[in-house]
This record gives C-alpha cells, structure tokens and sequence, in this order.
C-alpha cells in the first residue's frame, strides 16, 4: 500500500507542476531572480496563448490640391449649358442647375463628336465645347521703342 502511494505521488508531482496556477505560485518568491527581465521578455507559454492584433490598415484617400475646385460651381454649369445651346443642343434654361436634360444634351454633343458618350463633364468634353483650359499669352509689344514709323 506504502508502495502505491509513492508511485500516485511520483506521477501526481510533475502534474501539479504545469498546473496554470502552479507558475505563478513558484515565481512569487520574497526575492526576486537575477534574470527576471528576461523572463518578461520570452514569449507567453504555450498554454497561455495570445491573439495578436492585426496592424491597422491605413485607407489612402484622393488628395486634392488645395484651392482647387471639386465640384462646378452654379456660373459654370450656366456657361457649359449655354455652349451647349451655341453648339445646337438644348439643355432647356441655362440656369445653372444641372439636370437630366443638360446631361441629355451633353451625352448627345459627346457622341456627336465622337466622344464617349457619358453624359458627365469630362476635360475632353470642355475642350470640344471651347470651355477648355485658357492660356495667357503676354500682349505683343512693339519692339521699336515708343515713337510711330514715319
């Protein structure tokens, strides 16, 4: 019986060791151990697992130049609609307000001109109604100095 209750206590022993409880109990000694920055710094134990977090993921978005226009504004949604009428299609009342019969007209200017027929301001679209970009050019000055030729 003494026999058996040496071998119970045999296997019983190193069980209680990898206990989850029984780690804390053998490292909460009154002095603390010489390497105990390093134990801090080794990873968790198997039993004890961690979720790792996932890195946030940044959303990289349009940047737009400061100062510059995003959308129409009313006066030019009125200047587009009234080259549409110059050019022959009819938006209705240039008055500023895009609507379905100003994307109307412009979907049918675009595919008059062979343009991809979206309906939607487009740069393309601009240039073909002479809305395009303008470029200033420096006035011609006479080279001759300020008297007339005689």
């Amino acid at each position: 019986m003494f026999r058996s209750l040496l071998i119970t206590l045999a296997f019983s022993v190193p069980l209680l060791a990898l206990a989850p409880g029984a780690a804390a109990q053998q490292n909460a000694s009154p002095r603390p151990a010489a390497d105990s920055s390093r134990q801090s710094a080794q990873a968790p134990a198997a039993s004890q697992r961690t979720t790792r977090r996932r890195p946030a993921v940044r959303r990289r978005t349009a940047r737009v130049p400061a100062g510059s226009q995003t959308r129409p504004s009313r006066e030019r949604f009125q200047q587009i609609q009234k080259a549409l009428i110059e050019a022959g299609f009819d938006p209705g009342t240039p008055d500023g307000l895009w609507g379905p019969n100003s994307e109307s007209a412009l979907a049918n200017f675009q595919e008059a001109r062979g343009l991809e027929s979206t309906g939607r301001i487009d740069a393309l679209s601009l240039i073909e109604l002479g809305l395009g970009p303008t470029y200033n050019t420096p006035a011609e000055t006479p080279t001759s100095g300020s008297g007339s030729a005689r």
